[in-house]
Parts: C-alpha cells; sequence; structure tokens
C-alpha cells in the first residue's frame, strides 16, 4: 500500500493521529538546496502530509532535518558526522538519513550512539509506523 494512501486511511480512521502540518513549496526548496540528494520520498512526505506527531506521543517527524548536536550535543559529532536527523520515538531512539552512504536510513541508540542501518526507505518505514500506531 502507498504510504500516503494508507496515512489517508488511516487518518480517516483512527483517533490517534495528530493534525500534521505539510511544509510550503518555499520550505521543501530550502530543504532540498541545503541537502542536495535528499530522499524525493521524504520531501513527498513533508510536502503532501507534513510533520508532526502520530499517535499520543508514538513517534515524531521533524518538521525541519535537525543536526544530531540538536539532541546529543556536540560530544557525539565524530560518530554521528553526516547524519542528519528527522525524527524520533520519544523513548531516545532518533531517525535520521546518512549523507555519507547515499542517504540510508538509520536509527541511533540512545545509549551507544550506535548507528543502525534500516534497510528500507523513508516511506516504507514511515508506513510501518503509521501501522502500528493505527492498530
Amino acid at each position: 500500500m502507498d504510504v500516503f494512501a494508507a496515512f489517508e486511511r488511516i487518518k480517516r480512521e483512527s483517533q490517534e493521529l495528530n493534525d500534521f502540518k505539510p511544509l510550503s513549496e518555499i520550505e521543501i526548496q530550502r530543504i532540498a538546496t541545503e541537502f542536495p540528494g535528499i530522499p524525493a520520498d521524504y520531501l513527498r512526505f513533508l510536502r503532501e502530509i507534513g510533520w508532526g506527531c502520530i499517535g499520543d506521543s508514538f513517534y515524531m517527524i521533524y518538521g525541519y532535518p535537525e543536526s544530531p548536536e540538536f539532541v546529543y550535543g556536540k560530544d557525539f559529532k565524530e560518530i554521528l558526522g553526516g547524519i542528519i536527523l528527522l525524527g524520533d520515538d520519544f523513548s531516545g531512539y532518533n531517525l535520521g538519513f546518512d549523507m555519507n552512504d547515499n542517504w540510508a536510513l538509520v536509527e541511533i541508540q540512545p545509549t551507544s550512539k550506535r548507528l543502525d542501518k534500516m534497510n528500507q526507505t523513508f516511506s516504507e518505514f514511515i508506513l510501518s509506523v503509521l501501522k502500528r500506531a493505527a492498530s
């Protein structure tokens, strides 16, 4: 199922989804300019669906890619260099793109700051989150 169709279905059927705020075309272009090569499905998600909280503090998609320093401070700059953060699960796990690894989707472990490659696209990942939130 397409992530955009699934989101609309889940949104209609579930009270657990908070309002998402789509980004303007100017905001999308700013992200695309600052992060050349950022995956198109992520930009489409921000444009058509937006950013916000999924469920009752189930998962947060940020309105703009964030530096790891935003969450972890400067202590982990060497470990997390090339990573931009896209969201989190409110339990310390962050989702990001590794710009140094062909924009691979990664999850950052909260205690070790270890990167786990997700081996899926942003759309595949977010669809699995949406399905879990709606169940």
